[in-house]
């Protein structure tokens, strides 16, 4: 089974309330699920917050799971590898098994379901390694 992760804290430096602004009046986490979604690859997307509307409505736009982020995990200090390491605890403690995990940002909105298939099939031929997008800047 393949699991999808979004990180999607309450909390940023720079923009307040980033993760639920709205996109075509849709918050951003929603166009996430979305394109996750659309890929077919994913048994289970889980949505990892503090943000209280998230959490009460990522269900509603298509999430499987909600968990409920750690303090300590969702300040400007966290990184995404503890967020992402604590939700696979989480996820196993729920006693659900997986074999690929991927991670998404709910503001990664040029990310398109080729591209993950892409990236998919590259980590499955590099089972030892990570894949991560990059665009320019």
């Amino acid at each position: 089974m393949n699991i999808a992760i979004i990180t999607a804290r309450k909390g940023s430096k720079r923009l307040k309330n980033k993760n639920i602004r709205l996109l075509k009046n849709k918050p951003l986490y929603y166009w996430a699920i979305k394109i996750l979604k659309k890929s077919g690859i994913f048994k289970k997307i889980v949505v990892t917050t503090d943000h209280p509307k998230i959490i009460k409505n990522a269900k509603k736009f298509g999430a499987d799971l909600v968990l409920i982020r750690k303090k300590n995990l969702a300040d400007d200090k966290s990184t995404t590898i503890e967020v992402v390491k604590d939700t696979i605890i989480q996820l196993k403690n729920l006693n659900l098994k997986f074999t690929y995990v991927c991670c998404m940002y709910p503001t990664s909105l040029l990310t398109n379901p080729k591209d993950i298939k892409k990236s998919f099939t590259i980590l499955k031929k590099n089972k030892e390694k990570f894949v991560f997008p990059v665009y320019p800047a």
